[in-house]
């Protein structure tokens, strides 16, 4: 399957990226080796923050139908955000997992609008989280 969240293709309609930042690997101390220092032993990583970034961009015979459109892809990322639901998903380098958690929606500046109204952009942030830990590549 090609990019998704959700098997819904929500970020295609214009360019963004998907950025991870580096998974916390847990340690528990077992003992101590000599005077400075310790033994401990990894326990594996938690879950991996990250965000989307991006613009969406929707193009419409009518500037009503333009603003409905940009509206309603925003309001499907919103709802993926208010479910607080794990999610399958693969990012556009072909990586993915099973448990993304959309933490919200975020625009970056007001919607830019072209060609008379008749299409439009929107900037946006959105805060993720893979439960899992394990992103697969």
């Amino acid at each position: 399957m090609s990019e998704h969240i959700d098997n819904q293709d929500l970020l295609s309609s214009g360019g963004h990226r998907w950025l991870w930042e580096t998974a916390p690997v847990s340690e528990k101390v077992l003992g101590t080796v000599g005077l400075r220092g310790n033994w401990s032993m990894a326990m594996g990583s938690g879950g991996v923050s990250g965000r989307i970034e991006g613009q969406l961009r929707v193009t419409a015979g009518s500037v009503g139908a333009c603003t409905a459109a940009l509206k309603a892809l925003e309001a499907a990322i919103e709802a993926l955000a208010a479910s607080g639901s794990e999610n399958a998903w693969e990012d556009d380098l072909g990586r993915s997992g099973t448990r993304l958690v959309v933490r919200g929606y975020l625009r970056a500046g007001p919607a830019q609008v072209y060609d008379g109204g008749l299409t439009m952009w929107q900037q946006y942030v959105i805060p993720i989280r893979e439960n899992s830990g394990r992103i697969t590549a």
